[in-house]
């Protein structure tokens, strides 16, 4: 059955929000600080993804991105709840501009796991010895890299950790033009599934690349506003 393959697992965990509740709206500034908590941990969950995606990583992990996907739905549910409350309060021009700024990460987010959750889903078509394996394996290091110091730059309000992470995703298009000539050559002989495969991977990668570069620099314009 389902459930013997995917036992409950403390993923399901997940949907539960940790830091946002009704009595947390008392206050509009703490309020978005629980949201920016949140954050961080939606950031950091999203990881779960590529960790089935990378070698050894996924194994013996109690879950499938499916699986995953709904939990985080969810959560964005509750998370966008507490923010329409937060919005039909009366606050000041400066805390609407900065949740309005929290806001805008949080789409992102969404967004985000969307994407990840597709790239995870893409991965289990791959056979272990297949050509593309490597590659996958690859995507998976860089954005685990990138969510991890962009988890760390949203945690610390730092502009150069912040600005590190902007840097990092800068424009991707030239590499994965290279890349994508690089698989499709001849000699490679892949077939029309893996050839398809590659370019929706490679499509994933960039997409995922480019949010969280919009991510960094709303992170950059909240840090220097309330700088």
């Amino acid at each position: 059955s389902v459930r013997k393959t995917w036992p409950p697992s403390p993923v399901e965990d997940l949907s539960l929000p940790k830091y946002i509740s009704h009595e947390g709206l008392g206050d509009a500034v703490t309020a978005i600080d629980l949201l920016e908590k949140e954050q961080m941990r939606i950031i950091k969950s999203t990881r779960d993804y590529l960790a089935l995606v990378r070698p050894h990583a996924g194994d013996g992990l109690k879950f499938n991105p499916g699986s995953l996907h709904r939990s985080f739905a969810v959560l964005f549910r509750e998370v966008d709840h507490f923010y329409i409350a937060l919005v039909g309060k009366h606050i000041d021009e400066q805390t609407s501009e900065r949740l309005g700024n929290v806001h805008g990460r949080e789409e992102l987010l969404v967004m985000l796991e969307d994407s990840l959750c597709q790239l995870a889903i893409s991965a289990e078509a791959l056979t272990p010895d297949g050509k593309l394996t490597t590659l996958i394996e690859n995507f998976a290091e860089a954005l685990d890299f990138l969510l991890m110091f962009a988890g760390d730059a949203a945690r610390t309000l730092d502009r150069d950790r912040a600005q590190l992470v902007f840097d990092l995703s800068s424009d991707r298009s030239d590499m994965m033009g290279g890349i994508r000539n690089l698989y499709l050559a001849p000699d490679q002989a892949l077939s029309p599934d893996e050839k398809a495969l590659l370019l929706r991977l490679t499509n994933l990668f960039e997409r995922v690349v480019w949010m969280m570069q919009r991510y960094s620099d709303l992170l950059l314009k909240n840090v220097d506003a309330i700088g």
